[in-house]
């Protein structure tokens, strides 16, 4: 009797691991900002959405890594997200939270989505 190799495909690989699949929740208006961030923390973004439940920082830059945070990082604390990644932040509705960033060297660019 034959044995059948199963090869499984992106979903089921990402079911087996804990990982989500590439989901955007527009069951609110998003609102979209471009924001430079410097060796001085900065808000992320510097104006919050109210009510937001998630948000996703996009690091435009090609070499340069930012961290985010709470309002204690630094360039050597916080969430480190590297050159071209996306980082998705969920909230909790009933206790607003501040996000902040910080370029670990020169400026860096980021791309932030709230929902």
């Amino acid at each position: 009797m034959a044995i059948d190799i199963i090869h499984p495909n992106k979903e089921q690989m990402g079911q087996m691991v804990g990982v989500q699949a590439d989901v955007f929740d527009m069951t609110a208006t998003p609102v979209m900002t471009t924001q430079t961030i410097t060796s001085t923390k900065a808000m992320l973004p510097a104006s919050p959405k109210s009510g937001r439940k998630m948000m996703f920082v996009t690091n435009t830059d090609e070499l340069r890594t930012v961290r985010i945070g709470s309002n204690g990082i630094s360039e050597k604390v916080g969430m480190l997200v590297e050159p071209k990644h996306t980082i998705k932040v969920i909230f909790d509705t009933s206790s607003p939270q501040e996000v902040w960033a910080i370029a670990t060297g020169a400026e860096v660019k980021v791309e932030v989505i709230e929902a």
